[in-house]
């Protein structure tokens, strides 16, 4: 039987996690209507929050987030939560699609690998931990453009220079935004040799309850192995193991097993 959740514990950070960009300071009955709680339950855990400095009081009876979280998040490198969350993960897929598998996150204009791992093969793709890439490029780097919002987006396009890489490489900002317009309706993003010749990648993101991109999960590979064909397949696999990254990140499920990433025959037969 699987241990009980507590529930004041999960109702505390329902909370905390309903302060965000659009609501940086509410009421508490505000809170209790986007968190689904009773008035008198939301003030009952607002003033334990403060006596924990977890919010502190703003003008006009509101509340806002307090020092104790950027404390606390202070203390915690974003990149190695990240990391950590996806590392079994990784470590399986790569044994499953015989390819280099990495996690990316967006760096002001980069992208940094924060997890890799390589096949056991004598061809395969230089990746390692702390790789720095333009992230108008790469297939995860378009991942997690296509989570910056339309104002950043061209804040990036406006300050990023656009450089030729390979004879394939789009350096039109006009074509990057229709293609990151599309990565966002399908979650599917692929880099067909336009960062180096001969290199192939398919990637998709790794969100958060709300549907904000995270990180990006991808695989990458010498195009004359991973090419169209293996698209559709390797997609619902890393769609599958995108879920279960989020899932460890932000919800605290367990983390998948090998069974669980390759569970799928016709899947696994199709690569």
């Amino acid at each position: 039987m699987a241990t009980p959740k507590n529930n004041s514990v999960l109702r505390a950070f329902a909370i905390l996690r309903a302060f965000d960009e659009h609501s940086p300071e509410m009421t508490a009955n505000e809170i209790a209507t986007k968190t689904g709680l009773n008035g008198a339950t939301a003030h009952r855990f607002l003033l334990t929050l403060e006596d924990l400095g977890a919010v502190v009081r703003a003008p006009q009876g509101r509340f806002q987030l307090g020092m104790a979280l950027a404390d606390l998040g202070g203390r915690v490198s974003q990149y190695k939560v990240i990391a950590d969350a996806a590392v079994d993960h990784v470590n399986a897929l790569v044994r499953v699609l015989r390819e280099t598998v990495h996690v990316a996150v967006l760096d002001g204009t980069s992208v940094i690998d924060v997890a890799v791992a390589e096949p056991a093969r004598s061809l395969r793709i230089d990746a390692h931990l702390g790789r720095c890439l333009p992230a108008y490029c790469p297939a995860f780097g378009k991942v997690l453009l296509s989570g910056l919002d339309d104002e950043a987006l061209r804040v990036y396009f406006d300050t990023v220079p656009l450089e030729r890489k390979t004879a394939t490489t789009i350096i039109e900002a006009s074509a990057l935004l229709t293609e990151i317009a599309e990565i966002r309706r399908t979650g599917l993003a692929i880099n067909d040799q336009e960062t180096e010749e001969g290199l192939y990648a398919i990637s998709v993101p790794i969100m958060n309850p709300e549907g904000n991109v995270r990180a990006a999960l991808a695989v990458s590979g010498p195009a004359s192995r991973l090419s169209h064909d293996r698209v559709a397949p390797t997609f619902e696999i890393l769609s599958r193991a995108a879920s279960e990254i989020a899932g460890k990140l932000f919800r605290a499920d367990a983390g998948a097993t090998d069974a669980e990433i390759t569970g799928d025959q016709e899947l696994r037969s199709a690569l």
